[in-house]
């Protein structure tokens, strides 16, 4: 999955109830990243976040990039 991909099911992840569709699609491509995780704008996760584990209480601030 491609950076920009990624941005797309991050902008989806803050609309109301689609929280599950983006975290099934994250699944599919590597990223553990629960419905309480809480992030902001400019988020992106490098090198197409394969094996990444967020913890379900996490905050990640604005223009973080996970690597």
């Amino acid at each position: 999955m491609e950076n920009m991909k990624i941005n797309y099911w991050l902008f989806i992840w803050k609309i109301p109830g689609c929280k599950r569709i983006a975290h099934i699609v994250f699944l599919r491509n590597g990223l553990e990243l629960p419905s309480g995780v809480k992030f902001g704008d400019n988020v992106s996760f490098v090198h197409n976040a394969i094996g990444t584990v967020i913890h379900n209480n996490t905050i990640i601030g604005n223009d973080v990039k996970v690597y």
